[in-house]
């Protein structure tokens, strides 16, 4: 996914893999977030294609027309949060091979719906 920084009061960057369409959202962190020295949260988007993609980085106010034009049409373009760090890369991992349970040792890592 490619990623450019925008300008924005809630929206950090925007991402965007035109082979999948996948929209990648990384909002600025909270406050409790950046207390605890975390990223902000980041969501994939799917089914978005290439002309949404370029209105949304396009758009005067970049939050608005995300509130406006994705975020309310959850079943036209599903969503799931991106969880950071190696947790991330795992869930990542099982979802794209369709995996629901990885066995290392006596370490067991079981997906969870």
């Amino acid at each position: 996914m490619i990623w450019q920084t925008v300008e924005s009061s809630q929206i950090e960057s925007v991402g965007y893999e035109a082979e999948t369409e996948t929209l990648g959202i990384r909002f600025k962190p909270t406050r409790k977030q950046e207390a605890a020295k975390e990223p902000g949260s980041e969501y994939h988007y799917s089914f978005v294609p290439e002309d949404v993609h370029a209105a949304l980085v396009t758009a005067a106010s970049v939050g608005g027309w995300f509130g406006q034009h994705i975020k309310p049409f959850a079943e036209k373009y599903p969503f799931r949060k991106v969880l950071p760090g190696t947790e991330g890369a795992i869930a990542d991992f099982m979802d794209t091979h369709g995996v629901d349970t990885i066995k290392a040792g006596s370490t067991v890592i079981t997906k969870v719906s």
